[in-house]
């Protein structure tokens, strides 16, 4: 069983790979083309993301999360060239590149043979089917994760909006072609994705890195609707300052945490 996903993650992620190479091309394409780019200069520029699918086989954890950052760059570049020279190929290959940064993270086979390729031994998460890299801090017996696992998981949402935004804008032209009222809902729906998500279950980000969001008061039961749209406003209002307070707080709590009454812990294993 474990040696069929082994194969099946090295088969998904040279499909990433040949999905890569195809949207560079494509874009490289398509830009020479429309504004006069030299089409070599693109394609080195590309070149460097696949050696980081290399890396992230053979070196640490730190590979995989740098190719979803360059990746994530590269689909930003492509975006906004797509609008600013009207190019809907560009805009095609930003969702494409978009796909690939955040399916890395959430493919278990992926993750299994990135693990295996590295030696290193990890154990299964039984509740969500995925591989823990880093253990849990533990303080006072509790389950608190590491300020990296906490970035990490905020990242992945950030991509699963980012994604979202993306296909609307691409689908719709721009923001003035959809009514008020449209563009508004879907507003409100991608700002209401972590809270709501937050108070009734995980978001994906959080589910991939097995976190979850409990009531410091019980930390049996999740926080209430208000207090996780709380907990959202003060986070994205603090930004980077609200995770200070993690190493002097017991239950490595941040800033919005303490506002809303939350603590974030780790799955049971």
């Amino acid at each position: 069983m474990a040696g069929n996903l082994i194969k099946t993650g090295r088969n998904q992620l040279f499909m990433l790979v040949i999905l890569f190479i195809i949207s560079v091309l494509a874009f490289t394409t398509s830009v020479t083309e429309e504004i006069n780019s030299d089409y070599f200069v693109i394609l080195v520029m590309h070149a460097p993301v696949l050696l980081f699918f290399y890396f992230a086989t053979k070196t640490s954890n730190w590979a995989k999360w740098t190719l979803s950052i360059i990746l994530f760059l590269f689909a930003s570049l492509h975006l906004l060239t797509g609008f600013d020279a009207e190019i809907t190929m560009a805009k095609v290959t930003s969702m494409l590149l978009l796909f690939i940064s955040l399916y890395i993270h959430i493919s278990n086979p992926i993750n299994i043979y990135l693990t295996e390729s590295r030696n290193i031994s990890i154990e299964p998460r039984q509740d969500q089917g995925n591989y823990d890299i880093e253990a849990p801090v533990n303080e006072n017996d509790e389950r608190l994760p590491s300020l990296s696992t906490r970035i990490k998981s905020v990242f992945i949402d950030f991509l699963v909006v980012l994604s979202v935004l993306c296909i609307y804008v691409v689908i719709m032209g721009d923001a003035s072609s959809g009514s008020v009222a449209l563009n508004l809902l879907i507003g409100f729906a991608l700002l209401s994705y972590e809270p709501i998500f937050t108070a009734f279950g995980t978001t994906i980000g959080q589910s991939i890195m097995g976190i979850n969001i409990k009531s410091n008061a019980d930390r049996s039961k999740r926080i209430p609707v208000h207090k996780a749209y709380v907990r959202f406003i003060f986070k994205a209002l603090l930004g980077w300052i609200s995770y200070f307070t993690l190493f002097t707080t017991k239950g490595k709590r941040a800033m919005h945490d303490l506002m809303a009454g939350s603590i974030v812990l780790t799955n049971d294993k």
